[in-house]
């Protein structure tokens, strides 16, 4: 399929590094060897390696196996792919191809649980995408750019044309606890609380989680007590589009903050 023709120029390919297939393809090679050697074992000296009238079933076992591992060397190590476009994205994993427009995205989430690299994209509809690098995932060799571009991407796609002045346009999710609204954060605290609308320029400062921690806390003025008020938390592991979030932040004038 020709992704350009609908998603926009190229921006950034990332691939599977010719050492990482190699590495699959001779393990594959590796079992193959301990089958097609078990199979000739049996054919010297029949029944060595079982009963002697399993025999013939024990050939046919251990180089049916042989070769079944050839063959998955070949045909099931494959090189994986994350592409950049200017308005989508596709990434193939193994023989799973996903592509999506930019217009299809609600918004995306980033983190890193137990040194993996999760990047999820929430479409309009709910469906979610997960990509993550290591073992298991999508295995790339700059998967770190391509997550940290797509993310960029997204931010500047639903920030298309937004300004200061027509912010209060905008509506958009930054997870099940917080979302803008009519140019001002609305914040689900849950309990009698329930949900508290925040003026955008009422955000001083952001204080971001630990190594160890989870809650991003959005702060206010500082009291009388000498401490910022806190104006919202959310989890970070949970919320969409921290960086959309940031940057609107930041676009809210200075004499406002």
């Amino acid at each position: 399929m020709n992704y350009e023709a609908n998603f926009g120029k190229e921006l950034l390919k990332c691939t599977a590094t010719s050492g990482e297939v190699l590495k699959k393809r001779l393990l594959f090679f590796g079992l193959a060897f301990i089958f097609f050697a078990a199979g000739i074992l049996e054919v010297v000296s029949p029944g060595i390696l079982g009963e002697v009238e399993q025999s013939m079933l024990l050939k046919l076992i251990f180089f049916a196996g042989g070769s079944v591992c050839v063959l998955g060397a070949f045909f099931l190590v494959r090189f994986g792919s994350a592409v950049l476009y200017e308005r989508g994205f596709a990434v193939t994993n193994r023989s799973k191809v996903t592509a999506m427009d930019f217009n299809e995205v609600k918004g995306i989430s980033d983190a890193t649980i137990r040194n993996v690299r999760q990047i999820t994209v929430v479409k309009k509809d709910g469906e979610k995408v997960t990509l993550a690098n290591g073992t298991g995932g999508l295995r790339v060799s700059n998967f770190h750019q391509f997550a940290d571009d797509l993310g960029t991407l997204i931010s500047s796609f639903l920030l298309k044309d937004v300004t200061a002045e027509n912010i209060d346009r905008l509506s958009i999710s930054f997870g099940d606890k917080l979302e803008l609204a009519g140019g001002r954060l609305i914040h689900d605290a849950g309990g009698k609380k329930g949900k508290v609308s925040i003026p955008l320029e009422a955000v001083r400062n952001v204080e971001l989680p630990g190594d160890d921690g989870y809650w991003l806390s959005l702060m206010g003025a500082v009291g009388e007590n000498g401490k910022a008020e806190e104006l919202a938390s959310i989890r970070v592991d949970k919320a969409l589009n921290l960086e959309t979030l940031f940057r609107i932040l930041r676009m809210v004038p200075a004499k406002m903050r």
